[in-house]
C-alpha cells in the first residue's frame, strides 16, 4: 500500500513538473518599441514592397524614391483593434483571429516561412526585453487612385503584440 501510495505521489509530481514546462500563454505585458525603423526593418520592407506590391501598384516608385519617403515616416503607437480598424492589407490577423498561441497562427499548412521559424520569432518577440523595431506600413495610392495601407514588415511582432495584449508603434510611410 504505502508502495502504490509513492507511486502515486511521484506520478501526481511528474505530471505537475511536466505542465509547468510547457510553453504558457504570455502575460499581458507591454512590448518596448523603438523609435524609428532599424536598417534591417527598413531594408526588408523595400524587398517586400519591391517585390511583392511594386510592379502592381506604383511601377515608378524607385527605391531612391521609398528611402526619401521613410525620411517623412510617422510612428503612431495603438492598440492591435486600431490597427485593424485602418483595413490595413497583407497580415493575418483577421483570418486568424481565433488563435491564441504562435502555433495557431502559423498552423503547419500555413507558414510563409520552412519549418518553425515563424513561430520561434513570434515566441522571440514575446519575451524579449530588447527594444523591437515597429511595425512598417506603406501608405500609397494604387493606379485607380484608391488609398491602400499595405504592410510591408513586422508580422511576427505584430501577433506577438496581440497574444500579449500590448500596444504596438507602427511607422507609416507615405509614397
Amino acid at each position: 500500500m504505502w508502495k502504490q501510495l509513492r507511486w502515486f505521489i511521484f506520478l501526481v509530481w511528474a505530471c505537475c513538473i511536466s505542465s509547468m514546462l510547457q510553453v504558457l500563454p504570455c502575460q499581458p505585458h507591454e512590448i518596448s518599441w523603438q523609435s524609428k525603423l532599424s536598417d534591417k526593418t527598413l531594408q526588408d520592407s523595400w524587398t517586400i514592397w519591391d517585390r511583392d506590391f511594386r510592379p502592381h501598384i506604383k511601377p515608378a516608385s524607385e527605391q531612391c524614391e521609398f528611402i526619401a519617403a521613410c525620411e517623412q515616416m510617422e510612428y503612431c503607437i495603438m492598440t492591435v483593434d486600431d490597427f485593424l480598424k485602418l483595413q490595413v492589407e497583407n497580415h493575418r490577423l483577421v483570418r486568424y483571429a481565433h488563435a491564441k498561441s504562435p502555433e495557431e497562427f502559423y498552423p503547419t499548412n500555413d507558414k510563409p516561412r520552412q519549418k518553425n521559424e515563424d513561430v520561434d520569432s513570434v515566441y522571440y518577440h514575446m519575451t524579449t526585453q530588447d527594444l523591437v523595431s515597429p511595425i512598417c506600413v506603406i501608405c500609397v495610392h494604387d493606379q485607380s487612385g484608391r488609398a491602400r495601407k499595405i504592410k510591408l514588415d513586422g508580422s511576427h511582432r505584430l501577433v506577438a503584440a496581440k497574444l500579449c495584449g500590448s500596444r504596438i508603434c507602427v511607422c507609416f510611410i507615405s509614397l
